[in-house]
């Protein structure tokens, strides 16, 4: 019995030194149970053993020894009988953590991975992706980021935000063109140019005031002017006064400037003077010239042209008639000739003298020559004068005559005025009451009786004394002015 114990002794032993192999389990349980029990018959409790060996478990059994008493034993899982490796304790094989966005490694399906940098506002988005216009995502260098593709919302294509010179018209703007000038057709507001918007637009607009109003220097964005069927700029009147050529009859005026030749500015408009005088008086430096004068205003008298001659003795004279030899009168043409072109060489409106009378005075200027005609001949004599009677209906003693100035005519002891004491071979001559019927006189108005008389060629005129038939009192012209 001794060398029973012995051996179950170097069985325990045998299997601490080989990790409990089987083997040695078996033969320990082997050699004990053939090895008998103690003399005494008690039983004996073996130590239990477990050992756990990755999937493989041995558990406790129970086994009863050769003398009957019972003992444990271990026994081995039936899955496996034996292991010599390394055990893996968590059941599956493993290299390490699976990849994750986020992990800083830029796996295959990622663009880029900046680990715990990434963000939906930086270069690496959240999702592993780089930022780009149009993710939907306003990352680096975006405005604004509406994942779409319409150009013309709040958010253009380039992630910019829609504004004003971008190029790129939106519905709130008229136009635009993507730059700031603002002389081409579309504003640096993005306004479409139109005229009044303060802004010359080139090759279009000569002017731009900014305002509608027509009368200043800029209409219609073009510079006022004289021809524009507009009152603007300095104009008193459409197209005239001021700067432009000067207004005619009725219209506005500001100044006698402003009006056409020959008008005066009566109550700011223009109208016809009521005699050459009336326009020296209000011009002075007025140039002699065809003029048209109201002789009554608003009488029933039409205007009239006449010819007005404004440098000597005054100036301010109205021609009332005029004769080139051999022209001559008679009865039906010494009042009214050739009325409507008082250029001409015959012409009379001795019927409208009265209308140049001041009260009871006619003031007249005789002037005669022998070269060429009355408008562009040398005078040879002038002279003026006043009397208070009508010259071509009545006769005086002189009294009432009034010396002016220019050359004196010597006929018949002096001139002392015009009468009507002879009408023939003229409609007036210089013999007043108290000339003798032979007295030499002027042959004013020439009267066509006269060619009965057989004197010499041309017109009597009362200078330079001498009898009637002495050639240097013969001249080729005469003409008779008036002025009230």
């Amino acid at each position: 019995m001794q060398f029973g114990r012995w051996g179950w002794g170097l069985a325990i032993v045998g299997c601490f030194l080989s990790a409990c192999s089987d083997d040695a389990a078996t033969a320990s349980a082997t050699d004990s149970s053939s090895g008998g029990g103690s003399d005494t018959g008690t039983s004996t409790s073996g130590a239990t053993t477990t050992t756990s060996t990755g999937d493989e478990t041995t558990s406790p059994t129970s086994g009863v020894s050769a003398t009957g008493s019972t003992g444990s034993t271990s026994s081995t899982s039936s899955d496996e009988t034996s292991s010599t490796g390394p055990i893996n304790t968590t059941g599956s094989e493993s290299t390490g953590p699976s990849p994750t966005c986020g992990d800083g490694v830029i796996d295959p399906d990622e663009a880029c991975d900046d680990g715990p940098n990434n963000a939906d506002d930086g270069p690496c988005t959240t999702q592993c992706q780089l930022a780009v216009c149009g993710d939907g995502l306003v990352g680096p260098g975006e405005a604004c980021d509406d994942a779409n593709q319409v150009d013309d919302d709040e958010c253009t294509n380039k992630c910019a935000l829609a504004s004003c010179g971008d190029g790129i018209k939106q519905p709130a703007e008229a136009c635009d063109d993507g730059n700031a000038d603002d002389t081409d057709a579309c504003l640096a507001t993005c306004v479409a140019a139109s005229c009044g918007d303060g802004v010359v637009q080139a090759n279009v607009e000569a002017c731009d005031d900014g305002n509608a109003d027509d009368g200043d220097d800029c209409t219609g964005c073009q510079v006022a002017a004289c021809d524009d069927g507009v009152k603007n700029g300095g104009e008193t009147d459409i197209d005239c006064g001021g700067d432009c050529p000067g207004c005619g009859v009725d219209l506005a005026c500001n100044g006698h400037p402003d009006c056409g030749g020959g008008l005066l500015c009566n109550n700011n408009l223009c109208s016809f003077p009521l005699s050459c005088k009336a326009l020296k008086t209000e011009i002075p430096d007025v140039p002699s010239g065809e003029v048209t004068i109201d002789l009554d205003a608003d009488g029933p008298e039409a205007p009239l042209l006449v010819y007005c001659e404004q440098t000597a003795l005054g100036g301010g004279w109205t021609r009332m008639m005029s004769a080139k030899y051999p022209h001559f009168f008679n009865d039906g043409t010494w009042q009214n000739f050739n009325a409507d072109a008082p250029a001409s060489e015959n012409y009379s409106i001795l019927g409208k003298r009265n209308l140049f009378k001041v009260g009871a005075s006619y003031t007249y200027r005789y002037d005669v020559g022998n070269a060429m005609t009355w408008k562009d001949g040398p005078i040879l004599f002038k002279v003026a004068w006043k009397q208070d009677h009508d010259p071509f209906t009545a006769t005086t003693n002189g009294a009432d005559y009034t010396y002016i100035a220019g050359d004196k005519p010597t006929t018949c002891g002096g001139f002392n005025g015009l009468h009507n004491k002879y009408n023939s071979p003229s409609y007036a001559t210089e013999v007043d009451q108290g000339d003798g019927i032979g007295c030499w006189w002027m042959q004013v108005v020439p009267r066509d009786d006269w060619k009965k008389f057989g004197y010499p060629p041309g017109y009597l005129h009362g200078f330079l004394g001498g009898g009637n038939l002495d050639p240097k009192h013969e001249t080729q012209w005469e003409v008779l002015y008036i002025r009230e």
